[in-house]
């Protein structure tokens, strides 16, 4: 019962949110995004969306994996909520969780993709950061409360927006990764990734660029029922409005989907592959061995079946190859990497799934 009416209040905040808009339904086309060197991974999570009236800002419109979103458009919006939007919302994030006792991460950097349409002499940039999970915060409600928003920033790197990998006249997008100046310390804990983004719809000048998403996004669970009378919101993907605040994507804008921002890690030393980092259902247990020589392993874990490929890249982002393990089972996986015709050094390997799960990590190649 008491999930029933989180619900029911869910869909009375949405209501109260979109009344400060009246025109959310779209008499525009979303900016096209080509699909193009994204393997399998775009048929069945991240994908353009093309919009038409009748899509509202909920994404409820989704119904197939060929009408999938990131961009979505209504009246006098760029077509993009994970980005820059009539809203002005200006940041973006999601939580990633692990058991510190059984294992031990930095963050050196994150992966991404993004999208849209972003003018050759914009100087408008993106700061990625790693934020800690702050502590539980009230509701409106008594018995409701949020687990925890992003708090202080652990790690940060910024970028212009003109070189994040957005193709423009029709070139593809392309996954890009930038490495912070300086990576977080081991964590201790769960952490968001995810960035910020400095504008107002006013002075956007054409610049519509947004993160990717998949489709629905596997967050059924947004609420856990601790105790008769203690009900936490579970704070995964989360955005920043324009006032500063962090709002629950699920509660505020009903949208469940995953964004296309992964971090890049670095496992601790002394830690075995029996735990990992989680997010959503997936679990990433991390590359061995590494450093490699010829050929190194990739461990995953999922809760049910899907596509994966692995995107290598060297330290700047730029991609040089994927591999493609298509219909993996649920539970754990191994995928192999040949490494033995790259050269000696520093690489990323970015894990990605059909459903839009992914986590990324540094890998060392020796000859």
């Amino acid at each position: 019962m008491k999930k029933m009416l989180l619900v029911a209040a869910a869909a009375v905040f949405s209501t109260l949110s979109y009344a400060q808009n009246t025109n959310f339904f779209a008499t525009q086309k979303a900016q096209p995004v080509n699909a193009v060197n994204y393997g399998k991974a775009y048929a069945e999570g991240f994908a353009a969306k093309t919009t038409a009236v009748g899509d509202t800002v909920s994404l409820t419109h989704i119904e197939t994996p060929a009408d999938t979103n990131s961009f979505y458009s209504y009246v006098n919006d760029t077509g993009a909520f994970f980005g820059i939007n009539a809203f002005e919302y200006k940041g973006f994030a999601e939580r990633y969780d692990f058991d510190p006792s059984a294992v031990t991460y930095k963050v050196i950097g994150v992966a991404y993709l993004f999208g849209g349409t972003v003018q050759p002499a914009s100087t408008k940039t993106v700061t990625f950061h790693v934020w800690s999970q702050g502590p539980k915060t009230a509701t409106s409600s008594p018995t409701i409360s949020h687990n925890g928003f992003p708090a202080t920033s652990l790690a940060a790197g910024s970028m212009n927006i003109t070189d994040l990998g957005i193709g423009m006249a029709g070139a593809p997008d392309t996954m890009g990764a930038v490495l912070f100046p300086t990576a977080t310390g081991y964590l201790t804990d769960s952490f968001f990734i995810g960035y910020n983004i400095t504008y107002t719809w006013a002075a956007a000048a054409g610049d519509t660029i947004g993160l990717y998403s998949n489709l629905d996004g596997e967050r059924t669970e947004w609420v856990v029922d601790l105790t008769p009378g203690d009900t936490v919101i579970n704070n995964v993907s989360v955005s920043q409005n324009a006032a500063g605040n962090w709002v629950d994507n699920a509660i505020s804008r009903n949208i469940f989907n995953n964004q296309a921002i992964f971090p890049v890690v670095i496992i601790g030393p002394g830690t075995a592959s029996t735990s990992g980092l989680t997010h959503k259902g997936f679990t990433f247990y991390g590359t061995f061995p590494n450093p490699a020589s010829n050929s190194t392993n990739v461990k995953i874990g999922l809760d049910r079946g899907a596509d994966v490929t692995v995107s290598i890249m060297d330290m700047t982002g730029r991609q040089i190859r994927t591999i493609s393990a298509n219909g993996l089972a649920a539970g754990d996986n191994t995928i192999a990497i040949n490494t033995a015709d790259l050269a000696a050094g520093q690489y990323i390997a970015l894990v990605r799934t059909s459903t839009g799960n992914g986590i990324a990590t540094q890998i060392t190649v020796i000859k």
